[in-house]
């Protein structure tokens, strides 16, 4: 597992994570979008998870283990 992207933002709501996940959208491209075997992990946050099923509908959402620990 390789980290491709990170950002920093004033706040952590829905709206920069979905920011952050429609320009990571845009940077890999749309073929993206619908791929099965894109996994995208992140931290608990609940912005973070409706902004991935609405950008990568396909994708597997899991946790970083830290974040679950």
């Amino acid at each position: 597992m390789y980290p491709i992207a990170f950002v920093i933002v004033d706040y952590e709501n829905g709206d920069s994570c979905l920011w952050f996940m429609q320009n990571l959208f845009d940077a890999l491209g749309h073929e993206y979008s619908m791929r099965k075997d894109l996994v995208v992990c992140s931290d608990r946050s609940v912005s973070f998870e409706s902004a991935i099923v609405e950008v990568f509908p396909s994708s597997c959402h899991v946790y970083c283990a830290y974040h679950i620990k």
